[in-house]
């Protein structure tokens, strides 16, 4: 009530109680007895005085009461608690410390020094009080709040690079670059684990027409181009694009901060490389940036190119049989009209072509140059559609650019410890 009152004396009652523990602590001898006290004073007025006071017996109930701050233990039980995980984690390092510094204004407490000396025992380590602990206490306090005042600073100019636009345009600027890096591999993965599979099957009778060919390589490749495969090609390819292309031009930006904080330009560079979720933030390679891309893939090049290549070879070098097997010889003497479009549909939707002549029709060879010659135009293809994709790798720049923006982050923190 009297706070509620005069809520400025407040502050000043806890410091004279503050001195009356130091006095006690400092001098425990002198008040063992239950008739000496070490004591405060803090005036509120000409009728209101308050003198904390405190002995051995009031000290060692105070020591030994259950606080809610310290989950129900005592302040004593508390500090050799910590002082016993110290050690336990000393000893997992094969450390036993020679000498163990007691500074701090607990350092005058006659029970820490004893809890120090049992869990650390002599000759291993000695346990050295501070004699001027609140000199070092002064003097760390001081270097702290230069050190904060420093800090902040530091931090201030990482968050002025990230919350300029300089990020933003320096990863839209190398798009491109990632754009390349990602339509050879991709092409070829394709090709090798979709199309030239897919040949292969129909090559060896396990696949009956070239209908049922063209639907299992769509199949195939959406379920290829959503792949953990597909993922780590991305991921490699992006890890790769950040190292050549996006990291010198970011050190350009950050080291000038290093420098003029005189911490290593390391400290804020990736040089032992970057976590993939970075530079490709659950971006989904069917859901996101091929989104569209997958069925013009599928449709334009695996559906055109590969079965129109093998319907081609059929028409060109075994003309009549296919025809035959599909329309019937009779209709074929009989003179009736069958026009080229009709026929191509008809074979790659009727005709089992017999397994002897699979492998005539369509060797190993062929199927490498149908292969060789495709590769090309689906670099075409996956290079047009992702450049024609702005859309999702605007979401791409805004999403690699908050990584980043959090990846450096974390580094600045972990920076800020060697600003002197």
């Amino acid at each position: 009530r009297v706070f509620e009152e005069y809520p400025h004396h407040q502050a000043r009652c806890e410091l004279a109680c503050r001195k009356a523990k130091e006095d006690y602590f400092s001098n425990e001898a002198l008040y063992s007895n239950s008739q000496s006290f070490a004591r405060g004073f803090e005036s509120i007025n000409e009728q209101i005085y308050f003198i904390p006071q405190v002995n051995r017996a009031i000290a060692q109930e105070i020591l030994h009461q259950s606080l809610a701050e310290l989950e129900g233990k005592s302040w004593i039980e508390s500090f050799r608690e910590a002082v016993n995980e110290a050690k336990e984690k000393l000893a997992q390092q094969g450390i036993v410390p020679k000498v163990v510094l007691m500074t701090g204004g607990a350092s005058r407490m006659k029970f820490t020094r004893e809890i120090c000396e049992e869990i650390f025992p002599e000759p291993e380590t000695q346990i050295r009080p501070d004699p001027e602990p609140e000199r070092c206490i002064a003097l760390g306090l001081a270097r702290v709040g230069r050190w904060d005042l420093r800090a902040a600073a530091f931090k201030d100019e990482i968050n002025n690079l990230l919350d300029s636009k300089q990020l933003k345009q320096l990863i839209e600027r190398h798009i491109p670059e990632l754009i390349e890096r990602l339509t050879q591999p991709l092409s070829e993965g394709l090709i090798e684990n979709v199309i030239k599979r897919g040949l292969k099957d129909w090559q060896n009778n396990k696949i009956r027409t070239l209908a049922d060919l063209e639907n299992g390589m769509k199949t195939q490749a959406q379920q290829w181009m959503e792949s953990d495969r597909t993922r780590q090609i991305i991921n490699t390819q992006c890890i790769s694009w950040f190292n050549s292309q996006i990291q010198s031009e970011l050190a350009q930006e950050t080291d000038p901060i290093c420098r003029k904080f005189q911490i290593p330009r390391s400290s804020l560079r990736f040089e032992e490389g970057i976590d993939p979720g970075v530079v490709n933030p659950e971006i989904s390679i069917g859901d996101a940036i091929l989104a569209d891309t997958v069925m013009f893939i599928v449709n334009l090049v695996i559906g055109g190119g590969t079965i129109g290549s093998i319907i081609a070879l059929i028409l060109t070098g075994h003309l009549t049989w296919p025809i035959a097997l599909v329309y019937g010889v009779s209709v074929l003497a009989a003179g009736v009209e069958i026009t080229r479009s009709k026929t191509q549909e008809a074979i790659k939707e009727k005709v089992d072509v017999p397994s002897w002549s699979r492998s005539m029709l369509l060797s190993d060879s062929k199927i490498d140059s149908i292969c060789e010659e495709m590769n090309p135009e689906l670099e075409r293809v996956f290079r047009e559609q992702l450049m024609e994709n702005q859309q999702a790798f605007d979401e791409l720049i805004r999403k690699v650019g908050q990584e980043l923006k959090q990846a450096l982050i974390a580094k600045a923190e972990e920076a800020v410890i060697l600003i002197q």
